[in-house]
């Protein structure tokens, strides 16, 4: 049976006075692909952003419920943030390289700000992501260039790469192949298979097909609340809730 490395208790969210998420309760299990599905609007990067804390950065929205990271609180006070994140990198769906800086200082940022100061240790981690990701030969030229010039879906392959070069203990994947083109998703989809296979990745998606492909267990939420989650197989074939049943045929959504 997959050990749980992370559970979500009682989770709720607010953006003012408007309720994102309603008693969210959810395991993630370590070397698995979960996949969360919904609607647009059904909260499911905000579910991501409360794992990763960042959607309490927004003035107004807060945050209710527990994460707990191998049975201890992310919320808790002595945390430090900024290494959780480290921990829990995240790829959004819309690439967010950082075009002032070369290919190689993009994936290295996050080895400098650990402190790694050898040159040798960056350049052979940098090399590993990127190899990792498929991107190695494509770039290996112009390592030193801006990320400006490549195609969406190399700088999407090259945030992937970005938050594999910290070895984290959780991916998570907001939409990540909503804006690259079919050959890319299709990339995406092998490398997060293969890196699932060490660590766990929670994958936010609106293709009920890609969450089909790619998952082990996939969570369904609607209007900020979890229906059902499950064993990928079990959800689609045999759903629980009639509003599950009703997503998956495409009567709404």
């Amino acid at each position: 049976m997959a050990r749980t490395i992370l559970e979500v208790r009682d989770l709720e969210a607010w953006s003012d006075d408007r309720k994102i998420l309603d008693r969210i309760n959810l395991n993630v299990e370590n070397k698995k692909v979960l996949s969360i599905i919904g609607p647009r609007g059904s909260g499911k990067s905000s579910l991501l952003r409360c794992i990763n804390r960042l959607f309490e950065e927004r003035t107004g929205n807060r945050v209710a419920g527990d994460v707990l990271y191998e049975g201890t609180s992310i919320y808790a006070e002595s945390r430090d943030i900024l290494k959780l994140r480290r921990k829990f990198s995240m790829v959004f769906a819309e690439p967010t390289t950082f075009n002032h800086l070369s290919i190689f200082e993009n994936i290295a940022l996050g080895l400098r700000l650990e402190r790694v100061e050898s040159g040798a240790v960056i350049g052979e981690a940098v090399e590993k992501a990127l190899l990792t990701v498929g991107l190695w030969d494509d770039v290996k030229s112009k390592l030193h260039s801006s990320p400006q010039r490549l195609g969406r879906g190399e700088k999407q392959l090259l945030c992937f790469a970005r938050s594999l070069v910290l070895r984290p203990k959780v991916i998570l994947m907001d939409e990540a192949t909503s804006t690259v083109g079919l050959q890319k998703t299709m990339i995406f989809e092998q490398l997060i298979r293969e890196v699932s296979a060490k660590i766990p990745v929670i994958f936010t998606t609106s293709s009920r097909k890609q969450a089909a492909r790619i998952s082990d267990r996939t969570a369904f939420i609607l209007n900020g609340e979890l229906i059902e989650v499950g064993k990928t197989s079990d959800l689609f074939m045999n759903p629980r809730d009639h509003r599950t049943e009703d997503y998956l045929t495409g009567r709404f959504g």
